[in-house]
Formats: structure tokens, sequence, C-alpha cells
């Protein structure tokens, strides 16, 4: 009878843990139906953005660019979830899934957490930030990452040891935040830096030919060059607002209804009234 009455005063306990599972924001979002979505992108990476950036979903990406990657996307379904939407675009790229992280939804290949040359399952022991812009926060995790992915070279008597100069510019999206995290993984930092600021999306970017660092970690690319990133800048991520086409490196105002300051969204909701 005792045996019961724990089972059953357990079983209340976690109802509200359950309801509010629920009823989080992301939940909500994915659940919701759409009469209609129709889309035709030119790759895999901006249909995924596209989708985030008009129904507003927090979404971290890590794909490869191949010829079926960034082959075009067409998507059109009646009266579906956000979360079919998601899972319809995945579907066109075998090996790649989704899983729900930190109130984010992340696209990944299936292995991916799995890899030990993938930087993003790096595990941080502590890293923080006091009131700087995330730009800035950003700039420091990948100088972070980068002395454990490329290790400088070793120091030679009577040698100066190598610097590192450079400069971040910030943009929209940007905020002043403040944060200490312990223990986490990368991935687990760039959700945060998501969750603190106006940046939705994340983006890793590996090319079809892999090639290693020194320490044996996949090098990256960036969106926005055809260049190879050199190791003393690896690795590379990006960090987009929605509305953001990875494609074009535009905003575009026909993939999100809201817009990014409460001033816009005023004079938006105006304009459509007229």
């Amino acid at each position: 009878m005792n045996y019961f009455w724990i089972v059953l005063v357990f079983a209340i306990t976690m109802l509200p843990l359950r309801a509010y599972a629920a009823t989080d924001p992301l939940h909500i979002t994915l659940a919701r139906v759409i009469p209609h979505y129709s889309s035709h992108a030119d790759n895999f990476l901006e249909a995924l953005t596209e989708l985030a950036s008009r129904e507003q979903i927090p979404m971290g990406i890590e794909w490869t660019e191949t010829p079926q990657t960034l082959a075009p996307v067409s998507v059109k379904l009646e009266n579906t979830t956000v979360e079919k939407l998601v899972q319809s675009i995945i579907g066109t790229q075998p090996g790649m899934t989704m899983s729900i992280e930190n109130g984010i939804v992340h696209i990944l290949p299936v292995d991916s957490e799995k890899r030990k040359d993938d930087f993003l399952n790096i595990k941080i022991d502590n890293f923080e930030a006091q009131n700087e812009y995330v730009a800035v926060a950003s700039y420091r995790l990948r100088t972070k990452i980068n002395s454990i992915i490329t290790p400088p070279p070793p120091f030679i008597l009577g040698q100066p040891k190598p610097g590192r100069a450079g400069h971040v510019s910030g943009g929209a999206g940007d905020r002043l935040v403040s944060f200490h995290l312990k223990n986490v993984s990368v991935r687990e930092a760039l959700d945060e830096l998501l969750r603190l600021a106006d940046f939705k999306v994340w983006v890793v970017t590996f090319p079809a030919k892999l090639t290693l660092t020194g320490a044996g970690y996949a090098k990256s690319i960036s969106l926005w060059t055809y260049r190879e990133v050199p190791d003393m800048q690896q690795p590379v991520w990006e960090l987009l607002v929605w509305g953001m086409d990875p494609t074009s490196g535009n905003l575009r105002e026909d993939w999100y209804e809201r817009s990014l300051t409460p001033d816009a969204r005023a004079s938006s909701s105006h304009d459509a009234r007229k």
C-alpha cells in the first residue's frame, strides 16, 4: 500500500513538468498546423533557413556541401505541422536527422554527435562573457577552439611566439550579453549565443572533400567565400538572423512576417492595414 501511494504522489508531481514540456514555445511552434506551405529553394541550407525564418524556428545546422545538398529543394504541403515540414526537408538528404536540445532544432548528420573529428563535440570546461557583444564572444569562442584543433607550433628558443590579430564587426541581431558556461560542448555554446541574442540560426558548413587540422579535426568552410579557410582561422561558423538568405547573403522580407525590432514591427503592421 505504501508503494502505491509513493507511485501516485510521484505521478502527480510529474504532471506539471510534462505539461510544461508540451507547452514550451518551441514545441508550440513545431505543433502548429500550416494550411499551405510552398517553397522552391536553391539548395538544402536555403530551404531550412527559409522555413526557420517564415515559421520562426531557432535552428542549428551542421551540413556538408555536396552536389546533392546544393541541388534545388522544392516543398509543397497542405495542412501539416511545422515539425513535419522540417522533416520533409530533411528527408531530401539521406543521412540527416533532427533533434531538439536547449530550445533549438538541430539539423545534423546522424553520426555527427559521435564523430571524434567534429569540433562541435569538443567539451569546454569554462567560457564566459561579461557585457560584451555576441560577435565578440563568438570570436573568442573560435579562438579558444582553435587552440585545441590547431595547436600552435612548438616554441623555438630565441624566436617570438606567434601572435594573432584581427577585427570583429557586429550587425543586425547582435547585442550585449553576459553568461557563464561550464562543461558544455561547442554545439551547446552556439545554442547559448542564439538564446541570448537576436541571432536565430547557427550554421557550420563542411566541404565535400574533408581535410583535417593538425590535431585531426575536420576543417569547416565559410558561406561567404570560396577561399579555403586557413588553419589559424579554424573553425568557421555563421550566426544568422531570421530572414537572412545564406545563398544571396541578403535579408529576405518575404521570408518572415515579424520584423526584427518593435518599431519596424509596428510600422510593418501599419503598412499592412493600409
